[in-house]
């Protein structure tokens, strides 16, 4: 492969990592705002998450 060639598909791979990294640690550190839906169609979404409403 050439070099600017790998360094495309690097930059993509690390940038895919970053954000996979990303929503995994919200996920676990209970930082996910909002169920994962609209704020403003969400009935849940001042309450945030929990075992009673897991998803809006």
């Amino acid at each position: 492969m050439n070099s600017i060639e790998s360094i495309i598909v690097w930059g993509i791979v690390a940038v895919a990592a970053f954000f996979s990294a990303r929503a995994l640690y919200r996920t676990f550190t209970g930082k996910k705002k909002n169920c994962g839906c609209r704020e403003t169609t969400c009935p849940y979404a001042g309450r945030g998450c929990d075992q009673e409403n897991p998803l809006c």
